[in-house]
């Protein structure tokens, strides 16, 4: 809490009083119907009882938080950030198209889509132009953002939240683009799941068993099956790209821990936004797997897929072709060689 009295600002401890009076002012703001403003009330209330460790006003701001923000839920609309492309523009997003699509060979097809800079979303350029980009109405408006366990827990935290719109920009167009590449790549019957397979054995990537996974998400994706085709692919794709980056070197036991581990460390925020991953696999790569799989900011694919939240409309045809996209470039990302025989 700030006091200001004549030209000095003193800081007042928070107390039991300030909970009271957020939790009153809470409690009028949704009389009026002010879902929006008594969840931030409360959410203050929550923090401030929190740190005086008072369990039982605590419990109280939980009750009243969980209905307001509920209320709150109701009264909040989608927007979403457009840009306009000219015909310049859209005509080289064309021809790059043509051109990966170009070869009577699958394999060279999705080798020139792995290797294209085009569909992995720069991340700098994202800063940079939220950077120099604001719009006017980011003064008039409150950003608010939920954590999964239904509270408030940010306020008024633009700079996150415009950096993340930005770069959803780059991520939304990637999905369209991979849309029309798998499309064209269907319509010349170069896409079955036999066909995906021969590319995979040839990367040298995966043994009998992770084929047979792989098999049959593919095989159920093709069919249009995109609930049980995504179950499986999301694991798939979370347990290649920590086998492969075993086979590249890096510690994925005791990654971030001084102690030795015999159980892999599962793959989250923390790992690819670290040095040494992105140091193998690019900064972007990471960070674009991090925002569609992992990020709370992001889309959280892994994590409401596990937990069941992911929406019936999610699992379609872009989310489907976007999974395989990562997959298939992390295939040809790194060349297996084999081993030379020891002397004796």
């Amino acid at each position: 809490m700030i006091e200001k009295k004549d030209t000095q600002i003193k800081y007042k401890k928070p107390s039991r009083k300030d909970v009271l009076e957020h939790i009153s002012i809470a409690k009028q703001q949704a009389g009026k119907g002010d879902y929006l403003g008594a969840s931030v009330n409360i959410a203050q209330a929550l923090n401030i009882a929190g740190l005086l460790g008072d369990k039982k006003l605590l419990s109280e701001a939980k009750k009243l938080s969980v209905t307001y923000n509920t209320e709150a839920e109701k009264l909040l609309t989608d927007h979403s950030i457009s840009i306009d492309i000219d015909k310049k523009t859209k005509d080289a997003f064309d021809d790059h198209i043509k051109v990966l699509t170009s070869s009577r060979s699958l394999y060279v097809n999705l080798s020139r889509i792995a290797s294209s800079r085009l569909l992995v979303p720069r991340y700098d350029e994202a800063v940079k132009n939220a950077h120099n980009i604001v719009p006017v109405t980011a003064q008039f408006v409150t950003n608010i953002t939920y954590g999964d366990n239904g509270h408030l827990k940010a306020f008024d935290k633009f700079e996150s939240t415009w950096l993340i719109e930005n770069y959803n920009i780059q991520l939304n167009l990637t999905f369209n683009m991979l849309n029309v590449l798998f499309s064209r790549l269907r319509r010349k019957k170069q896409v079955s799941t036999e066909q995906l397979i021969n590319v995979l054995v040839r990367r040298k990537m995966y043994n009998r068993e992770q084929f047979m996974k792989v098999w049959s998400a593919l095989n159920y994706g093709l069919m249009g099956d995109y609930y049980t085709s995504i179950s499986l692919l999301v694991p798939i794709v979370e347990r290649t790209f920590l086998d492969l980056s075993t086979v590249v070197g890096i510690d994925t036991y005791s990654y971030g821990s001084k102690n030795i581990s015999t159980r892999g460390k599962p793959l989250s925020s923390h790992i690819l936004n670290s040095k040494e991953y992105q140091d193998v696999w690019g900064k972007d790569f990471c960070i674009m797997l991090d925002l569609f799989l992992y990020n709370e900011d992001g889309y959280k694919f892994r994590h409401r897929v596990v937990h069941g939240e992911l929406g019936l409309a999610e699992y379609s045809f872009t989310t489907f072709n976007m999974l395989l996209y990562i997959l298939i470039k992390m295939s040809f990302m790194i060349t297996a060689t084999p081993a030379k025989p020891k002397q004796l």
